[in-house]
C-alpha cells in the first residue's frame, strides 16, 4: 500500500491553518481571548440518508450496470438537495446567532480523498467545537457517525436540528434504526455499523431516569467556556470528582478533601466558596451555601450533605455585587437581576428583568460593552452571571454555571420594569435603552451610573448639536428631580445630586441618583406626553416648544396640528406593539417624534390565555412551595389536568422547569 504524498498532508495543515485564522479574525472583532472552543459544527449527510433510500428504491437500483446515469441521478436527487438543506438551516442559524458556524459541505478538495475530509474534520472538532448539530439522516452517514462517536468521547455537545439533546442512549437507537433500514433495502452501511460496535463495547449504557450531574455538565462546559473554579465530591465517600482550579491541571488529582479546598480558597479572589448539593435524580431545589471562607465550615458541610446522599459542588465565591447581573436564558426568554446568583429566578418576587432573548443580549451587550457568551446553546436551560471585570476559570466577562438540555416551546413575553435591573440603571435609562432596542427614535445618550459600571451609550443622533445633562433616579419621581441644559460634570451631579433640589418638603422622599444622563437635545417643536394603553383610546397631549412648563403643570396643553397628533399616535401604535402598555414623553422636531422618557404601565396580565381543552386547576405558589407544587404537578400529570399558578414566580423558576419535566400544562398568574 503507498503512503499518501507530502501534498495532501500540506493541503490539510494550510486548510486548517486557514480555518483557524477565520476564527481568531472572528474572536479579536469582538475582543475576546483565544483558546476556547466556540464554534457550531453542522454535521450532514452529502451522499447518503433518506434521500438517498428514497432514490435508491426508486430509481437507483435500476442504474447500477451505468455509472454515469447513477452519479447524474445521485447527484440531482441526493447531493444537492442535501447541499440545499444544510445551506438553508445554517444560512438562518447565522442571523440568529453570533457565534462561527462551520458548515463542511461547503469544502471542496479535489486531492483529498474521503479519509482525508475525516481526519481534518475530526481535528476541527476536537481543537474548536463545541456543539455539533447533525443534521436529520445523519446517522447513514459515515462522516457523520465518525463526528458523533468523536464527539461523544470528547463531551461535545450534540443536538439534532430541532435542537434536541442526543444522548448515547439515542444516538445508539437512531444508528440502529439506520442500519436495520438500509439492510431492507439490500444494502449495508459499513461506517455507521461499526460506530455502532465501537460505541456499544466501549461505552457502559445505562438508561436511567433523567438523571442529571451537574458537576460533570460544569466539566463539560469548562472545555467550551467560562466556569467559575470549582472541585465536586460524590455523596458519602465524599471522592473528588472534577475540578478546575488555577495553578492546577484540568481534574487535578488531589490528595484530600482539605487539600482541594483549600487550594480553591486560596485561588479564589473573594477567598471564600459556596457549596452547591444536588441529586442527579432530582437536581432542583437542593440546599444551597454561601459565603464560606474556612476548610473546617466547608468540611462539615460537606460531610453534612454527604450523609443525605447528595453530590456536592464547591465554588469560587465570584462577587454579586459588583454591578454585574445573575439570570437564567431559556425558551427564547433571559431573565436576570443584579446582586443575585442565578437561583433568582426561584426566588417569589425577585423581581427580575423579564425580557425576549434577543432583546435582553443586545441591552446587556450594551451596558457591559461586549456581547455575553450565551448564544450556541439553544434548546438548552443555561444558568449565567455577566460582570463588569474579567472573572472565573478563563477569565472572562460571562461565567457559565449549568447547562441543560431542555427544549421548549418559546414564551410569549413583553418586556415588564420596574425591576431590580432598572432600578440599578435608573428606569428613565431602562424604558430608553428598550425603545432603542425596538427601534424607536430615541436621542443619542450616555450614561453614566453610581455603581461599578463603565459609561454606555446608545441612541442616534438627533443632529442638534445641543445636549441636556438628565438625572435618573432608581425609580420615576416625577418632576422632582432636574435636567439642566448644557454639559454638567455627571460624576458630580450624581455626588452632589442635592445641591440641585434646593428646600424639599420633609415628606418628599429623597434617594441617591441612580445615573445621569448626557443627551443629545432636540429641536423642538412641539412637545407632550402619550399615553398607549392596552385597551384604551390612545392619549396625546402637548404644546409648542420644549414643554417643560407643561410637564411641570405650570402650563396647559394646546391644541396640536393634526400631523403633530397624528405623528405622535402612530409613534403610540408602535410603542405598544414592541414594549406594551407604556406612557412617553415626545419631543417632534418636525418630521420625528424623538421618545425622552418612556414608562410601563402596570397592568396585571398572564404569561398566554389558557388552553381551553384543558382543565385548570389553582396552584397560590409562596416561598418555600416547591415540593408542594411538584406534589401537584405530579397530581395534574396523572388526571391530564393543568395548572394555573398564582404568585410572583418566574416561568424560567425550577417551578416552570418541574412542569416541563412532568409535561404538565402550566400557566403563570402575576400578581403585582
Amino acid at each position: 500500500m503507498t503512503s499518501k504524498p507530502d501534498s495532501s498532508r500540506i493541503d490539510l495543515d494550510s486548510t486548517l491553518a486557514s480555518l483557524e485564522s477565520e476564527l481568531e479574525r472572528w474572536e479579536k472583532a469582538r475582543g475576546l481571548g483565544e483558546g476556547l472552543p466556540r464554534a457550531i459544527y453542522v454535521s450532514t449527510p452529502i451522499t447518503s440518508g433518506p434521500r438517498f433510500l428514497t432514490w435508491y428504491s426508486r430509481e437507483g437500483r435500476n442504474l447500477r450496470g451505468d455509472k454515469a446515469a447513477y452519479w447524474r441521478g445521485m447527484r440531482a436527487d441526493v447531493i444537492l438537495p442535501n447541499r440545499q438543506a444544510a445551506g438553508n438551516f445554517i444560512e438562518t442559524l447565522r442571523w440568529q446567532i453570533d457565534t462561527p458556524i462551520i458548515d463542511p459541505s461547503v469544502l471542496d478538495i479535489p486531492t483529498w480523498e474521503q479519509e482525508d475530509y475525516h481526519r481534518f474534520w475530526l481535528t476541527v472538532l476536537e481543537r474548536h467545537v463545541r456543539r455539533i448539530i447533525f443534521m436529520d439522516g445523519w446517522a447513514y452517514s459515515t462522516g457523520c457517525s465518525l463526528e458523533l462517536e468523536h464527539a461523544m468521547h470528547r463531551q461535545i455537545d450534540c443536538v439534532d436540528q430541532d435542537f434536541n439533546p442526543i444522548d448515547l442512549s439515542r444516538a445508539l437507537a437512531m444508528l440502529a434504526d439506520a442500519v436495520l433500514t438500509t439492510e431492507a433495502e439490500g444494502l449495508s452501511l459499513e461506517g455507521p455499523a461499526a460506530v455502532l460496535g465501537r460505541l456499544r463495547r466501549s461505552l457502559d449504557v445505562k438508561v436511567e431516569e433523567r438523571l442529571l450531574y451537574k458537576d460533570q455538565v460544569l466539566d463539560q462546559l469548562a472545555r467550551s467556556a467560562n466556569v467559575a473554579q470549582f472541585v465536586s465530591f460524590a455523596p458519602r465517600s465524599l471522592e473528588i470528582r472534577f475540578s478546575r482550579i488555577a495553578g492546577h491541571s484540568a481534574n487535578f488529582h488531589f490528595d484530600s478533601l482539605r487539600s482541594a479546598v483549600s487550594a480553591l480558597l486560596s485561588n479564589s479572589p473573594e477567598g471564600m466558596v459556596n457549596i452547591r448539593s444536588f441529586d442527579p435524580a432530582r437536581p432542583e431545589g437542593n440546599p444551597f451555601h454561601r459565603d464560606l471562607c474556612t476548610i473546617d465550615e466547608v468540611e462539615t458541610i460537606l460531610l453534612s450533605l454527604s450523609r443525605q446522599g447528595l453530590y456536592t459542588i464547591v465554588n469560587e465565591r465570584i462577587d454579586i455585587g459588583d454591578g454585574g447581573v445573575s439570570g437564567v436564558a431559556h425558551r427564547d426568554v433571559i431573565e436576570f437581576a443584579p446582586d443575585a446568583t442565578p437561583r433568582v429566578v426561584d426566588e417569589p418576587g425577585a423581581d427580575t428583568a423579564y425580557l425576549p432573548f434577543q432583546t435582553g443580549m443586545r441591552l446587556l451587550e450594551i451596558v457591559y460593552g461586549g456581547r455575553p457568551e450565551l448564544e450556541g446553546f439553544e434548546g438548552a436551560r443555561v444558568e449565567f452571571s455577566v460582570h463588569p471585570r474579567p472573572c472565573g476559570w478563563n477569565r472572562m466577562n460571562t461565567v457559565i454555571w449549568q447547562v441543560e438540555q431542555r427544549p421548549g416551546s418559546p414564551l410569549e413575553v413583553r418586556p415588564r420594569w420596574p425591576n431590580r435591573f432598572s432600578r440599578l440603571l435608573g428606569d428613565k435609562v431602562f424604558g430608553l435603552l428598550l425603545a432603542h432596542l425596538e427601534g424607536l427614535p430615541v436621542p443619542r445618550t450616555l450614561v453614566y451610573t453610581n455603581r461599578n459600571l463603565f459609561p454606555f451609550c446608545f441612541g442616534r443622533s438627533t443632529g442638534s448639536g445641543e445636549k441636556w445633562t438628565r438625572t435618573a433616579p432608581a425609580t420615576k419621581v416625577p418632576g422632582f428631580y432636574p435636567s439642566v441644559r448644557g454639559w454638567y460634570d455627571p460624576y458630580r451631579m450624581l455626588t452632589d445630586w442635592r445641591d440641585f433640589l434646593g428646600e424639599t418638603p420633609d415628606s418628599t422622599p429623597v434617594a441617591p441618583l441612580a445615573s445621569v444622563l448626557v443627551q443629545e437635545g432636540v429641536d423642538a417643536r412641539y412637545s407632550g406626553r402619550a399615553l398607549a394603553p392596552e385597551n384604551r383610546t390612545w392619549e396625546v397631549a402637548g404644546v409648542a416648544g420644549t414643554g417643560e412648563e407643561f410637564m411641570l403643570g405650570n402650563m396647559p396643553a394646546s391644541r396640536l396640528p393634526a400631523d403633530v397628533e397624528r405623528a405622535v399616535l402612530d409613534s403610540a401604535k408602535l410603542a405598544l406593539g414592541r414594549l406594551g402598555p407604556v406612557s412617553f414623553e415626545w419631543v417632534f422636531d418636525g418630521s420625528a417624534v424623538w421618545f425622552v422618557q418612556v414608562n410601563a404601565i402596570k397592568q396585571t396580565r398572564a404569561q398566554k390565555p389558557p388552553d381551553k381543552s384543558v382543565e385548570w386547576q389553582p396552584f397560590y405558589f409562596e416561598s418555600g412551595r416547591i415540593e408542594s407544587f411538584r406534589a401537584a404537578a405530579k397530581i395534574a400529570r396523572s388526571t391530564g389536568k393543568g395548572l394555573i399558578v398564582y404568585g410572583n414566580v418566574s416561568p424560567l423558576s425550577h417551578v416552570g422547569e418541574i412542569a416541563e419535566v412532568l409535561g404538565v400544562p402550566v400557566y403563570f398568574v402575576k400578581h403585582e
